[in-house]
């Protein structure tokens, strides 16, 4: 009987062990199972600090090649250069190594992500192709090629030109019209140009209209000028020094009772002060109004005789306005 009961243990004794070790093998083989089917994902660590090594670690962000999880493998990327011109070293984590030299940054990224990925995506097929002709790489000891600099420009010269309207008072009281044209060009922070003038007297008063004088002036003045900016207006105060011509003709028969009228001609040289207002409108485009004051120092301003008949004389000075429209820089 006792020994009927101890044969029954030893075989229920056996059994559970062998229960037991198949639970442990079915655990085993799951585990087993789990550990194949989840292997360690394609990482990467760039190695570098400067900005394209930053854009080549942003690139593989974007792409799903995360950093390193713990206690796996990663590739370690060393990437430096700059745009143009981009040096890739490259050690995966079996210790293979390889090194690249590419053109851009993007080509950079593709490259490390096809050697890194062990599965194919359609990440690969979603970037600017590849350069059509990959550079050789230079040797060592010889550094990359500096890409030619254009020629400088020569640099353009900058001036403005204007044709105004002008209105003065002379010193005798007379009232003269007349036209102006004035260029300049910039020599450093001055405006240096010429000032071309012709007027008439109107002989609405003075001695033009005393003596029946008819009276025609014309200037050639060499001008400069300092321009001042001042937001959408530019001041430009000035002074002129040239030459000057005058006409005067009367139209009172002489004392030899010539029907032709009598003409002087003179030429005196002329200084002049002006302040020219440029209000900008568009595309170089200005509204300008001048202010100015002219002096004729070897003018003979009396009245004379010539033939027999009166003439008036030629005006020391006169102070004027003038509006009109300028082109061109400042």
């Amino acid at each position: 009987m006792r020994d009927g009961n101890l044969r029954q243990r030893s075989h229920s004794a056996l059994k559970g062990s062998r229960v037991a070790g198949t639970h442990w093998a079915l655990v085993l083989s799951l585990t087993t199972s789990v550990a194949l089917a989840e292997p360690c994902p394609a990482a990467v660590r760039v190695i570098g600090t400067d900005a394209v090594a930053e854009q080549v670690r942003e690139l593989l962000r974007e792409r799903k090649l995360p950093a390193p999880a713990s206690g796996c493998e990663a590739a370690r990327v060393r990437v430096s250069g700059q745009a143009g011109d981009v040096s890739v070293e490259l050690e995966d984590a079996y210790g293979r190594k390889t090194t690249r030299r590419v053109t851009s940054v993007l080509t950079a990224a593709t490259f490390v992500e096809s050697w890194v990925r062990t599965d194919v995506t359609d990440s690969l097929f979603e970037v600017a192709p590849a350069d059509p002709k990959p550079p050789l790489e230079p040797p060592r000891d010889t550094p990359p090629a500096a890409e030619p600099r254009p020629a400088p420009s020569p640099p353009s010269l900058a001036g403005r030109s204007s044709a105004l309207v002008e209105s003065s008072v002379a010193f005798d009281g007379s009232l003269w019209l007349g036209g102006t044209f004035t260029g300049c060009v910039m020599l450093g922070p001055v405006c240096t140009g010429g000032i071309l003038r012709v007027m008439g007297d109107t002989r609405n008063a003075g001695e033009g209209e005393r003596l029946n004088s008819k009276r025609l002036g014309a200037e050639v003045l060499v001008s400069a000028s300092l321009p001042i900016s001042l937001s959408s207006v530019t001041l430009a105060p000035g002074v002129a020094l040239g030459l000057g011509w005058n006409r005067i003709t009367s139209r009172y028969p002489p004392a030899s009772a010539k029907e032709d009228p009598v003409d002087v001609d003179s030429g005196s040289p002329r200084t002049e002060a002006f302040l020219t207002a440029s209000l900008h409108l568009d595309q170089g485009l200005a509204l300008d109004g001048v202010v100015f004051a002219g002096w004729t120092p070897l003018a003979h301003t009396a009245p004379f005789s010539d033939d027999g008949v009166d003439l008036s004389g030629e005006p020391r000075g006169r102070v004027g306005l003038g509006l009109g429209l300028s082109y061109g820089t400042p």
